[in-house]
Order: structure tokens, then C-alpha cells, then sequence
């Protein structure tokens, strides 16, 4: 009875539909993100000015997600900007709950990223916590030798928005997901261990490579960068 009814469907994951046209949300441009922040301040009735250093801070440590920056400034009626900010950048747990009036799983990032968590795999999950131990990304061969989790297993987290892969071609954990699975990890894994042989033994490899002469430096000093964090 509506011939004309169009309509615009949003979803943590491409759906695989033959007639789909898929197109990716990404996070807010800093200057968006500033006036989104801002905004929420002040109907949270904050009448003071705001810093516009610590608003780059806090934006900075929340990635500029909308969620993750309405709930950050619903804790200005009990921090200080100054305090967000630094406990925003040691953690993201001020995020875990939110608004009320939202569905059960819109209420907060844990309830976010949870609603996502569930409908994977236990094999999926068990590679997702465990991924998230990579700081600063990882390449598919370290994914492979430390977690086993191959090329598959990897797409599959990134149709689910959970992984991203970087233009680079090194995959990475959002920031936010990887605080929030890498408290899933069970109790007795030993992805310690295995990320410090494997990063043991690229170290061992990037030695001869300096000693060889074997890639210009210029690349070498690149690939120490990449995995700084690691």
C-alpha cells in the first residue's frame, strides 16, 4: 500500500544481501566531535567554559565515537573536565553505563559492545580477547602465529566491526572494544607468553636485518614504529 516507502536500515555488519549497498559510518571529524562533547555539556547544565585542550583530550581518548562522547560528558555533573580527561585516557570504564531511556543495549559501551559480543562464536570470541592483548595493531602473521586466528577468522571480525584493518594492511582493535574484550580473556590463557615469544623472535629477525643490510633503514625504523606499542 506504500509503493514509495524507502528504507534505511543500520547494522553492526554488512547483512550479505544480494541488493545491499553498504555504506560504512565512520567516526565524527574532530570539530563535530568538539561541538557534539560541548553540546552534551551543557545540557547536562554546565555553564562554565570549557577548555578547549581538555575537550581535545577527551575526543582524542574517546575516539571520537558519538556514544562514548555523550556519555563522557553526562560525568560532568561529578568531574571536574580536567579529571574526565586524565581518566579517560588511563581507562574507559566511566563509559560502561549510560542513559536510562536507551535500549538494554544502547545504555553504554559495555552493553554496546556485550549486545556484539554475544552473537559471535565462542571460537570468535576466544580470538577477539585474545587479539586485543596487540597494541597498536598486528599484522595477519603475527594474528596467525599468536591467536591462530587466520585471514577467515579476521574478516569475519572485521563484517562485525570489531577489527579494522588500517590502510597499511595491519589490522587493529578499535581502542574501546580492546579495553572492553581484553576483560574477557579467560583466566588461564597464556596470550602473555605467546606474545612475548612471537615478539621475541621478530626482534631476533629485525637484528640480522639491521646487521645484513638486508632492507634499507629507512624500512626497518618503519617497521619498529609499527609495533612500538607491542
Amino acid at each position: 500500500h506504500a509503493p514509495g516507502l524507502k528504507i534505511l536500515v543500520t547494522s553492526r555488519r554488512p547483512l550479505r544481501l544480494a541488493q545491499e549497498m553498504v555504506v560504512t559510518l565512520s567516526p565524527l571529524e574532530p570539530q563535530e566531535a568538539t561541538d557534539l562533547f560541548v553540546e552534551c555539556c551543557r545540557a547536562q547544565g554546565c555553564k562554565f567554559a570549557l577548555s578547549p585542550q581538555l575537550v581535545e583530550r577527551v575526543v582524542a581518548a574517546t575516539q571520537a565515537l558519538p556514544l562514548a562522547l555523550e556519555l563522557a560528558a553526562g560525568q560532568m555533573g561529578t568531574l571536574t573536565l580536567a579529571e574526565l580527561a586524565e581518566e579517560l585516557e588511563r581507562s574507559l570504564e566511566l563509559l560502561d553505563s549510560g542513559y536510562l531511556d536507551r535500549d538494554q543495549r544502547e545504555r553504554g559501551l559495555d552493553a554496546v559492545f556485550r549486545s556484539s559480543w554475544e552473537n559471535l562464536t565462542t571460537a570468535a570470541q576466544v580470538q577477539l580477547a585474545e587479539l586485543s592483548y596487540f597494541r597498536g595493531g598486528f599484522s595477519k602473521e603475527a594474528a596467525a602465529q599468536v591467536v591462530g586466528a587466520g585471514l577467515p577468522g579476521l574478516v569475519h571480525l572485521v563484517d562485525y566491526s570489531l577489527v579494522k584493518r588500517q590502510p597499511s594492511g595491519r589490522f587493529e582493535v578499535h581502542e574501546q572494544i580492546r579495553q572492553l574484550a581484553i576483560r574477557r580473556l579467560p583466566g588461564d590463557s597464556d596470550i602473555s607468553r605467546r606474545h612475548a615469544v612471537y615478539m621475541a623472535g621478530w626482534m631476533d629477525l629485525l637484528q640480522v636485518q639491521i646487521r645484513s643490510l638486508s632492507q634499507p633503514l629507512v624500512q626497518t625504523l618503519s617497521q619498529i614504529e609499527e609495533e612500538q606499542a607491542n
